[in-house]
């Protein structure tokens, strides 16, 4: 069966985006450092004003960043600052969104260990992830939200005039709505590159013909190379998870605690290793889940994982003396 796969591609907005810049050049460091005192007692005040909690601790809410400047009349010191006219909360929740997009992504994808950014995903985890998508842009709105009510407020004002007070000069407009959506792109991966190539072939001059069809041969081996390494990573991946989470299981049924979250994982589990061919694995994790939601145990499940678990590595044993041998 032809694996199922698709990389994973997220786009997702950082608090960045609720930054504001100035370039303050034509003032004095030591005009810029007692305009960050004043300015930056004003963001404290706020941020305790609409904190949720206690506020313990914080970070430095303005930043100066120094650089040259190469001018006619020579060399000069390029002063920016840098802060959020926005409560440390709303920044917060930006960044919360981030994490349930990156957390999610990390539970129901699986990754190429030699490039940490290749994420690819099968069909069964597809509904997930746009769900969490949805989600994600539902809280994106909510927060743009709260920026507009916040940017209608007496406390707005003060930032603004104390900025152009202390700084000299205002920071602009600012648009909640330029906060872009999270995105997500589904990719299928280039395996098909050699039938690419092999069209081409058609159109070059005889003389290249058999130079090209030698890339072509090329181009086919590194493609199934390619998926050889991508299924024998996602079968160590699912095989891990699968025996994690009967590990919960079984601690779960010794404490008489609900399972059905597990029966969810597992059958997902189940549902992403039969996309990818993995019969033993998909079969393994759907009758720990079945069993599971008859309140029956789920050794016999870990057994078979375990020895699966050690098929693989033998199987990993034996490729590794063919290849020291080749």
């Amino acid at each position: 069966m032809e694996p199922k796969i698709f990389f994973i591609k997220p786009s997702v907005p950082t608090s960045e985006r609720m930054m504001v810049r100035l370039d303050v050049s034509d003032m004095t460091e030591e005009e810029v450092m007692e305009g960050v005192k004043k300015l930056g007692e004003v963001l404290r005040r706020l941020d305790e004003k609409y904190a949720k909690g206690p506020v313990k601790g914080r970070s430095n809410r303005i930043v100066v960043s120094y650089g040259k400047l190469n001018t006619e009349g020579g060399e000069r010191t390029k002063i920016v600052v840098s802060f959020s006219p926005f409560p440390s909360n709303m920044m917060n929740a930006l960044n919360r969104v981030r994490g349930l997009v990156y957390d999610t992504l990390k539970g129901l994808t699986l990754i190429l260990k030699e490039e940490e950014e290749s994420r690819f995903t099968t069909p069964s985890s597809v509904p997930y992830i746009l769900r969490v998508q949805r989600a994600a842009n539902e809280r994106l709105e909510e927060v743009r939200k709260a920026m507009k009510d916040f940017m209608r407020t007496e406390d707005w004002k003060v930032v603004t005039e104390t900025t152009k007070s202390v700084f000299r000069r205002d920071f602009g407009t600012v648009n909640p709505e330029e906060i872009p959506d999270v995105g997500i792109r589904f990719l299928e991966p280039n395996f098909n590159l050699a039938d690419l190539i092999q069209r081409e072939v058609e159109k070059e001059a005889q003389e290249k013909r058999k130079e090209l069809e030698r890339l072509i041969e090329q181009t086919k081996k590194d493609a199934e190379e390619e998926k050889r390494r991508m299924l024998e990573s996602a079968r160590k991946q699912i095989d891990e998870k699968l025996y994690e989470t009967l590990k919960v299981a079984a601690e779960m049924l010794r404490e008489s605690r609900s399972t059905k979250k597990v029966e969810e994982a597992l059958t997902l589990i189940g549902s992403t290793a039969a996309d990818l061919g993995f019969e033993e694995e998909a079969k393994t994790a759907l009758r720990a889940a079945e069993a599971l939601s008859k309140g029956e145990g789920v050794e016999e499940s870990l057994n078979a994982v375990l020895q699966l678990r050690l098929e693989l590595k033998k199987e990993e044993e034996e490729v590794e003396r063919i290849l020291s041998h080749a």
